[in-house]
């Protein structure tokens, strides 16, 4: 019955449906859908699925860990589980300050901070610092989430954005599916031991900051060009407000 608690959004879906504005419709895309994506967005969205394929790590193992080191039983995981998702609240107060900072660079960093919740989370000795290590988990993939959303928006044309966008957050998805699956592959023949996991998750993340460190260095042609136009059209707001 606790899962009935979502039918609490139920009337907000129907106030954002008569309340949000309708937008502008896509131009009609030619040709295939998944050929013309370009290279970053594809590239995103495999960033997107190794990351959450990591992240997911604590959801599907805080029960265990819980029990295995003797913090409680089911109340306590539950408290674990929903410090995590408060970090949603303040991971949208660092999206923008990030971005404005570090541009692209903001993503690898955001996933720095995964990897100091995964780490605390092996190594946490009591449930309180378990709840710290699920809300430092959760901050780096939910700062994270909004930033490839962004990137991959930028990277697109207008009649591919929003398919785009869907692909990106479908990667992220199946990462979430995948994650007890491909660990408990992976670390079978040693023993598939929770340590064992988490080292791993912790290894491949490491190894995506490295890269997007790289990799993310400078805005892409396409993100430079919309802040240009951007900056263009504030500009223009300000002119004409100044001549009123």
């Amino acid at each position: 019955m606790s899962y009935a608690a979502y039918a609490a959004e139920l009337p907000f879906i129907i106030v954002e449906f008569f309340c949000l504005p309708m937008g502008h419709l896509e131009p009609k895309r030619k040709g295939n859908v998944l050929k013309n994506m370009p290279r970053e967005v594809a590239l995103i969205t495999l960033i997107s699925f190794v990351f959450v394929l990591c992240f997911q790590l604590f959801s599907t193992n805080v029960s265990l860990i819980v029990a295995a080191r003797g913090f409680g039983g089911t109340a306590q995981s539950a408290t674990a589980s929903t410090v995590m998702t408060v970090a949603g609240i303040f991971a949208g107060l660092l999206v923008g300050p990030l971005f404005k900072k570090f541009k692209n660079r903001a993503m690898p960093l955001a996933w720095c901070v995964t990897i100091l919740g995964l780490v605390l989370t092996l190594v946490a000795p009591t449930l309180g610092v378990l709840c710290v290590a699920g809300f430092v988990t959760s901050l780096g993939k939910e700062t994270y989430v909004p930033l490839q959303g962004n990137f991959a928006a930028g990277n697109s044309t207008n009649e591919g954005r929003a398919f785009n966008l869907a692909i990106g957050m479908a990667g992220t998805n199946f990462g979430m599916a995948l994650s007890p699956l491909f660990f408990e592959a992976a670390t079978a023949p040693f023993g598939a031991q929770i340590s064992q996991k988490f080292v791993l998750g912790i290894v491949i993340i490491a190894v995506l900051v490295v890269f997007g460190m790289v990799h993310y260095a400078k805005l892409t042609p396409a993100q430079e060009a919309e802040e240009k136009a951007q900056a263009a059209a504030r500009e223009a707001a300000a002119r004409e407000v100044a001549s009123c």
